[in-house]
Order: C-alpha cells, then structure tokens, then sequence
C-alpha cells in the first residue's frame, strides 16, 4: 500500500508538471527553444560526427590502398634491379666463353656480388656443377627452369650453402651473350642479403603499431615486418584450420594469394586491423602479393575522441539551453500568470487587491500597466454607481453628475442610463407631487360639495393608494434593470478583456518568430565562413601538391596526404553547401509563418472591434423600456380609476360633504410624503 501510495504520489507530480508547460506561455516557450536547441545541436552534432568518422574512413583507405601501391612498385623495383644485374650477367660473353676457366667466371661473378652488396653468386656450368668450388646443382629447381631459358626468382629458402633463409634471382647463361640464340652454355645466380625482403617491409610506416607482408600464391609468408614470421614461413590459411583467430584474416590472404587487389578488415587478437593488398608486378616471382595492414584505432583514436568531444559538447549546449528557456520562460511566462491571476481575481469582483507592477520596458510592461489601469478604472466606477445609485435609493433626486470623466469608451452607457433613471423617477414624482396639490385644493371645494362628493373621494382616496403601490413597483422595476444592466457591462468587459489578451498573445508570437528568423541568418552566416575555410583549405592542399611534385620520388606520400586534405576541403564545402540549403528553406519556411501570424494577429484586432461593437449594443436597456411600460400602463389604468370616482362624485355630489375633510387630510398626508423626496 505504502509503494502504491508513492507512485500515484510520483504519477500525480508528473501530471503537474506536464500540465504546468503544456498551460502555460512560460513552459511552451521553454518546450519551442529546447526543441530548437536540441534538433539543432543533434543534427550538427550527429552529422559532423558522422561526416567525420566516413571521411577518416575514406582517407585511409585510400591511404592504405596508395601505400600499399607504391608498396608494391618499390618491392618490384628492389627485385627487378637484381634481376637485371643477374640477366646482364647471363649476356656476359666471358661467361659463355669456353676458352676462360671457370675460376675467371666465378670471380667476375664475385665482382657483381662485391660491387652490388650481394651475400652471393655463382656460375654453374651446364653439368649443374659449379666448376670453382665442386657443388652440384642439378637438383635445385631455379638452375633447371633457367636451363630452360627462364630467368628465376625464388621464394626464400634455406641455401645449402650459407644455411640462411634467402631469395635466388638466377638467369641463364647465353651462348655468346646472344639470347635470341636460344642456347644457353650454363646458369648465373645472385643471392642479395638475407634480409632484403624483410628490410623493405619493415620499412614501411604505416600508423603506429602497422605492418607490412609479402606471400606467395600459396600463401607462405615471403617477408614481414616481423622476421620472426619471415623465417617460420607463416601460412595463415594453414593455421586457420587449426586456429579460428586465423580465419578472418586467412579470407584476405586467400584474394592475395588469388592475385586480387583490395581493402578489407578483420580481426586478430581481440584487435580489429585494416589491410590493403595488391600484387607485385614480377612476372619471374611466384605470384607474389604484398600487403599492409594496421588496428583501425591507430587511424581512428583522434576522430573517436573528435565524437567524444563532439557528444560532451552536445550534452553542454542541452544543459545550456535547458538553462536559458527556464530563464526567458519564467521572465516571459511569471509576469503574465501573475497578470492573469488579478484579472482572475477581478473577474470574481475583486477590487482591492494589490495589482502587479513590472520594471521591465517592453510588452509585458505594458500588460501590468494596461492591468493595473482596468483594475483602478473599474474600481472608480463601481465605487462612483455605488455613490449614486445609494443616493437614489435614499431618495435624493438633486444629485449631479460631476465625475463623467471616469465613463469613458464602453462606460459611457452607464452614466447614460443612470441619468435617465434620475430624470424620469423625478418627474413621474413631480408629476405626483402636483396631483397632490391638486387633489388638496379640489377638497377643499368639495367641502362646500354635497355629502355624495365626500363620499366619490373616499374612493379617489383609494385610487390614489392603488396608484401609490404602481409606483413602488416602477420603482423595483427600475431597480432590476439597473442591475442587469451591470452585469451586462461586467460580461462584455470580460470578453474585451479575453480577447485582448489573445491578441497580446499574438502579438508576442509575432515577436518570438522574428528572433527565429534572425538566428536562422546567423546560422548561414556560419556556413558561410565554413565554406570559406574549405576553400582556402583546397588552396593550400593544390600548393602541397605542387611541393610534393618538385620534391620528385621523396614526395610522393606527402602528395597523397594533400590530395586526400583536398578532397576533404571539397567534401566540406559540398557539406557547407548542402547545410546553407537546409538552412535557407527553414528561413523561407519560418518567414512564410510569420506572414501566418501577421494575417491571424489583423484577424483578431478585427475580432476585438466587432465584439466590442456588441458589447456596446448589448448595453441597451430594452427590457428595463418594456417595463417601465408596463408600469405607465397601471399608472393609466389608475387614472382611469380616478377618473370612474370623478364621475361617481358627479352623480353624487351630496355625499361629497361628509367626505371633504377626509379627502383634505389624505392630500395633506400625499404631501408630506413627498416632501421627502429631493426633487
């Protein structure tokens, strides 16, 4: 029970405070700028994060696919530098000379060796046995295909010789240094260093912790980086079968080992690595590819922590927002609930209150003044009818009226009729008060009348009471009109008052639309600026290019670097572009809804006019008129009363003496009733 009664307690905090900004102007203003706020900052910060990632994404791939390509080239220059060596060698014609001992070929081949850095060379006869030192060669494979006319590369093997793991460029031999002779007399092999290969891969740079590979078409590793792999001859489609590490990166190696060139990712040791490969164009190798590989986070670690940033900064700019919508909300939205609350309070017919007052210099200025003036000017009406009304009441029909200042615009009916109450309940009082006097000295005469005339004005005694209870039915008649005549006044003052506060509301729509409008337009100032940045970010990468060409072989990977700085400045220009669009439509879609507003702001001016037009007309006393004819009719009726006793006196003007001096009294007591009334 007690956790159920917490959560209604929680449901029911949560009720109030969505009511509180869903009814309130403060909590929607606060609702429109999160909202912009939060859009804004996520799409900036989404896209540029995104932006980001892709094209890092981008540049090094590319980066990795060029390297990989001049990867390539220099490897298939390195070999191919050796091959021509061995293949001059072979068009010796000392070499092909029968007449030289084999010790004198062999030392022009140790010429090469020495001259080239070479860990070996030898001439082989065409036995197979080389001649200057006795070793038999009829069963090594590169000196039988090059007997055959090829010129051989080898992949690493172990020499039997020097025992260390190294690569054979061996040429045939040609008999008087004549290729197109197609005989060859014998076979010329160089071994560059053991570690030629393997020097070149580790001479590649790429990222932090990269390297670099070369296999063969049976993916046996060539040469690494690694010379511990180098030597063991790695075969990673081999370890996959025992090892599932292996396995992704084997998918790559067997589209190397294919002669394919392309970028692809996987993953070893819980790392995940990028690698371009591409085959080393040596038409004498045996179909060797080379790759280069990295852990992804070498490249991407700064734009990892770009997009940290990017979502610290977004959280800020919410926090930051958030802040300033409570801030202009409250400033907008608390002045006019207090306003709101004391027309409320007026609206229930409290004047006494004390009336909000604002130091500010704009529209809510204005509400707190205009609230303040209805409030003080309604309480000096009411306190005025009040006056005048009770003056009436204690029958004081001598007033005047000296405070018509106050009745002005919609007011004015008022004072119109409490004027024409004063005027027509004096006169008909007047109108009394000479009937009276009349009727006094008619009695008098009809003293000297005969006893039937005193007794014709015992019943025009009785008529004249009937005729008094007449009048005090026009005047409660009179009373009733009076007040719906002000609750008449209150209403149409409260629809006026509604209605205006719509159109303030407007108004102040009207205003927040303008300010969206000019943030907007700073928003594509901005891009401008970012699209002026790109261009001169291209600038600058077509002059790196330019350097990078004039430094020849030595620039080629700053080169690289400047055309990928290029194609990043296009891409954020073609960005900026993109973004200066969207902003530009949002422009022409807020300016279209702020003519909106303007139309619907004109619209409710007119609205208040016809209603205050209403209003004025509803202030017409049509039924107070109807009664007071009414009661002029049972004032008719009663004179006609009067009139059947003047003629029943007539008929009998005998019994008019006995009455005489009673009918005389009842006049005297008709004036002194009226005496009380200041006329």
């Amino acid at each position: 029970m007690h956790e159920e009664k917490n959560s209604k307690k929680k449901n029911n905090k949560k009720e109030k405070k969505k009511s509180k900004y869903n009814s309130t102007i403060g909590g929607r203003i606060q609702q429109v700028i999160l909202l912009l706020v939060g859009i804004s900052v996520s799409v900036v910060a989404i896209s540029g994060s995104v932006l980001n990632y892709m094209s890092t994404s981008s540049t090094v791939k590319q980066l990795m696919e060029e390297t990989v390509k001049i990867t390539s080239d220099r490897i298939a220059k390195e070999v191919l530098s050796v091959q021509n060596i061995v293949t001059e060698l072979g068009t010796e014609d000392s070499l092909a000379n029968d007449t030289i001992s084999p010790e004198d070929k062999q030392k022009l081949v140790n010429q090469r060796v020495k001259q080239y850095n070479m860990e070996l060379g030898k001439f082989i006869s065409s036995n197979g046995i080389c001649e200057a030192d006795g070793t038999d060669y009829n069963d090594r494979d590169y000196f039988n295909r090059a007997m055959k006319g090829e010129v051989v590369i080898t992949d690493p093997i172990k020499s039997k010789t020097t025992g260390k793991l190294s690569v054979i460029i061996a040429s045939p031999v040609w008999k008087d240094g004549d290729s197109s002779s197609g005989k060859v007399n014998g076979v010329v092999f160089l071994m560059p260093k053991s570690t030629f290969l393997n020097d070149i891969a580790a001479s590649i740079e790429i990222g932090k912790n990269g390297g670099c590979y070369i296999i063969n078409a049976e993916g046996m590793t060539v040469a690494n980086s690694d010379v511990s792999l180098a030597e063991e001859q790695f075969n990673m489609a081999e370890a996959a079968e025992k090892d599932s590490k292996y396995k992704s990166g084997a998918v790559l190696e067997k589209k190397m080992a294919a002669g394919e060139t392309g970028y692809g990712k996987y993953r070893y040791n819980g790392k995940k690595l990028i690698q371009a490969y591409t085959p080393v164009e040596l038409e004498a190798a045996n179909g060797w590819s080379v790759a280069i590989h990295a852990p992804l986070s070498d490249f991407m670690t700064e734009t990892i922590i770009g997009i940290i940033i990017s979502i610290i900064l977004f959280i800020v700019a919410v926090g930051a927002g958030i802040n300033t919508a409570r801030i202009i909300g409250t400033n907008i939205g608390k002045p006019i609930k207090v306003c709101t609350e004391r027309i409320k309070l007026l609206a229930e017919g409290d004047l006494t209150s004390e009336v909000p007052q604002s130091n500010r210099q704009d529209e809510i200025k204005v509400l707190t003044d205009a609230t303040e003036k209805i409030t003080l000017s309604m309480k000096k009406v009411i306190k005025d009818m009040d006056d005048k009304l009770g003056k009436l009441s204690d029958g004081k029909f001598n007033i005047h009226i000296d405070t018509e200042e106050l009745y002005v615009g919609d007011y004015s009916g008022l004072i119109v009729s409490i004027k024409n109450l004063k005027d027509n309940l004096n006169g008909t009082l007047v109108n009394i008060q000479e009937a009276a006097k009349q009727v006094n000295l008619g009695a008098n005469q009809m003293a000297e009348s005969a006893q039937g005339l005193a007794e014709g004005a015992t019943e025009q005694a009785g008529a004249v009471q009937e005729l008094q209870a007449t009048i005090h039915t026009i005047t409660q008649g009179l009373e009733h009109s009076k007040k719906e005549a002000g609750n008449a006044s209150v209403f149409a003052g409260e629809l006026v008052e509604g209605l205006s506060k719509s159109n303030k509301e407007m108004n102040e729509l009207v205003s927040a639309m303008s300010h969206i409008t000019e943030t907007s337009h700073q928003i594509s100032n901005i891009i401008g600026e970012i699209e002026t940045i790109a261009s001169q970010t291209n600038l600058l990468s077509l002059n790196a290019a330019i350097e990078a060409a004039r430094a020849g072989e030595a620039g080629k990977g700053f080169a690289v670097v400047a055309d990928q700085i290029r194609q990043l400045a296009d891409d954020s220009a073609k960005s900026a572009v993109n973004t200066r669009e969207l902003i530009e439509k949002s422009i022409q879609m807020v300016e279209n809804g702020n003519e909106i507003t303007l139309h619907t702001s004109e619209s409710m001016k007119e609205v208040v006019k016809g209603v205050s037009t209403i209003a004025a007309a509803a202030k017409g006393s049509a039924a107070a008129a109807q009664e007071q004819a009414d009661m002029m009719e049972q004032i008719l009726q009663g004179m006609n009363q009067i009139s059947d006793v003047v003629q029943a006196n007539s008929a009998t003007a005998q019994q008019t003496s006995s009455t005489s001096e009673e009918l005389s009294a009842q006049a005297e007591h008709l004036n002194e009733m009226t005496d009380q009334f200041e006329l």
